[in-house]
């Protein structure tokens, strides 16, 4: 390992470090000696930190002179960043890392070296495991820069992690860590940390959650945004970082013109029918109004399509299609955009990521195609991301929480907690509700046209299709509710409220109405849990000797029912209750709907009125005491 002193010389072109020269680039814009390093032509991913800022990491004061020449900590995470992003293969095993890694790295090894600074330290190469120890408790016990109370344990285990990493760079640093940590042992295992999971994330409860989309589906609707656009297009560019106080004059003057020729919509305030302002008072309330119908926006697309928020954020025009069957109608609605979670690089164009492409239902198609229009209005847009207005996690968060603190239950009153706060919304709680909720609701009841609607397939389809941790939470939330399930499952049978071929087993099991006890079925039931599957059409008691479905499993799961494709009259594993009764009066719906399409052949009719009957066939046994399917969505003749 190369250790050099004060003293000795730096070779020609090298004023900081005797590995790397001043004018090495980092990026397309900065050196290895600038202050600031700016990845933003690198890093696309949307949330990401794109600049390291290197005066401010060791200075809290504007006007503090740093001679970063001999301030040893500067020197060295420089030296650490340059040859963390470069140099491949330093170590045996090591793997070229992601850019914004090696921000995040660069943030959390700050923190020990101004620690370490504090405790009379001038480099890292200074540091002992003791010193280390005692910053490892400094870290569990020190308050949180904003609110009350200490660092969550996981917080603590992240900051230390990039510790041990200093090592593997250690021949292109003169004054870095010269032991290894912990003696080479991870720093999980240290700190007795384990990962319990993926999703730790908190569940949307549902009182929160359905006021929460009744209020953005109606702040998406054209009387609302088509005003807002009108502005938009009129408005001022944004300003940028840094301008004048004459520029911040000038915009407030050209935007409060506009606001006053703008009438404010009742959705935006809380005030009661005859005292709501017809105009805006000022334009930061027009920006702020700007900024709740973008989260409107979100909630609706991450809500209901589960993508994640970053994959959301990615989304550009025209990032919506649909494709239609031979007559005519809407088949299927795809959403095309960017996923960055295991993608194995950073693609060098507008937005990065790996392209990867969603199938979503009606609501998600017609919110990116209200988003597009005022997006494309905006002067804030970006001509690459719909969501450009949003530049940082805290916008959105707070842009959400304003949105919420306008949604009211059906009684009027605010949606909050039993304490009265207001429910700590962000981003990340939509993915995991929609999971939570499809898991619950075995029918697919998940969003309409006003709230959450009718049951579509393609939901299924969004979800499961391509990504492992998701099909693994919607399994963990399945087992979690089961025997909620099977409750419910049991008064259904004790009341004879069943039907389907697997059912006349269990009824004729128990005898007639008089005779079933709830108890009893609940036994059978939970004695069968093994093999007990909640499908969106039907429940499956899976007999791989019996199932329809066993030709068609796939290879990787040949002991697995299909339970998207369980039908009661074709699989002698298959029953449906009550509760499956949408799903099933929806499909009905649905075929009433393509049987009054003009221009539909005789073949086609004929096919489409067979499977009609087949339904009805199904569902009639079970809709005594049921509404009956809407009279408008009956066969034409």
């Amino acid at each position: 390992m190369v250790v050099s002193s004060v003293h000795s010389p730096l070779p020609r072109g090298q004023s900081l470090s005797r590995h790397v020269e001043d004018l090495a680039p980092v990026s397309k814009v900065s050196r290895f000696i600038d202050d600031v390093w700016d990845f933003e032509n690198e890093v696309r991913s949307p949330n990401a930190r794109t600049r390291i800022y290197w005066l401010k990491i060791f200075s809290q004061n504007e006007n503090e002179v740093i001679d970063t020449a001999n301030h040893q900590f500067y020197r060295t995470l420089k030296e650490f960043a340059y040859a963390r992003i470069f140099v491949r293969g330093a170590v045996s095993g090591v793997k070229k890392v992601k850019i914004q890694t090696v921000i995040e790295e660069v943030s959390y090894l700050s923190i020990l070296a101004r620690w370490l600074e504090s405790e009379g330290k001038l480099s890292f190469a200074d540091t002992t495991q003791r010193d280390l120890d005692q910053y490892v408790e400094w870290l569990k016990n020190a308050p949180k820069l904003n609110g009350e109370g200490t660092r969550s344990f996981a917080y603590v285990v992240t900051v230390v992690l990039p510790i041990p990493i200093m090592l593997r760079y250690a021949q292109y640093m003169d004054y870095g860590l010269n032991f290894s940590p912990w003696n080479g042992r991870a720093v999980t295992r240290v700190l007795g940390y384990q990962n319990t999971g993926e999703n730790r994330t908190e569940i949307i409860p549902d009182e929160v959650m359905q006021p929460l989309y009744k209020l953005s589906i109606q702040l998406t609707q054209a009387d609302v945004i088509d005003p807002l656009i009108r502005v938009l297009r009129k408005a001022p560019p944004r300003l940028s970082e840094k301008v004048s106080n004459k520029e911040k004059s000038e915009r407030c003057k050209k935007f409060t013109k506009l606001r006053s020729k703008l009438k404010r919509h009742p959705l935006f305030t809380n005030l009661d029918a005859g005292e709501r302002t017809k105009f805006y008072d000022n334009w930061q309330d027009l920006e702020a109004d700007i900024g709740i119908v973008y989260a409107a926006f979100m909630v609706i697309i991450a809500g209901l399509s589960a993508m994640r928020d970053s994959e959301v954020r990615s989304l550009g025009p025209n990032s919506t299609t649909i494709e239609y069957d031979s007559a005519g109608q809407p088949k299927t609605y795809r959403v095309t955009g960017r996923t960055f979670k295991n993608a194995e690089e950073d693609i060098s164009d507008e937005i990065g990521g790996e392209e990867r492409t969603w199938v979503v239902i009606k609501e998600v198609h017609d919110a990116l195609k209200a988003l597009e229009k005022l997006a494309t209005a905006d002067p804030a847009f970006d001509k690459i991301r719909l969501f450009s207005r949003f530049g940082a996690n805290s916008t959105t968060t707070n842009n959400l929480r304003r949105l919420l603190a306008l949604a009211k239950n059906s009684d009027g009153s605010p949606v909050v907690n039993a304490d009265g706060s207001q429910w700590a919304l962000k981003t990340s709680q939509f993915r995991r509700s929609l999971a939570r909720w499809i898991v619950w609701q075995p029918f697919g009841i998940i969003a309409g046209k006003n709230l959450f609607g009718h049951a579509r397939i393609t939901t299924t389809q969004g979800y499961a299709a391509s990504d492992p941790s998701w099909n693994k939470l919607v399994a963990q939330e399945e087992a979690a509710l089961i025997d909620e399930v099977m409750t419910d499952l049991a008064y259904e049978v004790s009341e004879g409220a069943v039907a389907g071929i697997k059912s006349k087993e269990i009824l004729e099991l128990f005898g007639s109405a008089g005779d079933r006890r709830f108890d009893d079925v609940l036994f059978y039931l939970k004695h069968n849990k093994k093999t007990f599957h909640v499908g969106p059409y039907s429940y499956c008691f899976y007999d791989p000797d019996r199932a329809a479905c066993k030709p068609y499993a796939p290879a990787d799961k040949p002991n697995q029912p299909i339970t998207s494709s369980c039908s009661p009259d074709r699989c002698a594993n298959a029953c449906i209750s009550r509760r499956h009764l949408p799903a099933w009066q929806v499909l009905a719906s649905d075929l009433g709907a393509m049987l009054r399409t003009k221009g539909i052949n005789d073949a086609q009719k004929e096919v489409l009125e067979r499977e009609h009957r087949r339904i009805e066939s199904i569902i009639t046994p079970l809709l005594h005491g049921s509404t009956p399917p809407n009279s408008g969505d009956a066969i034409e003749g």
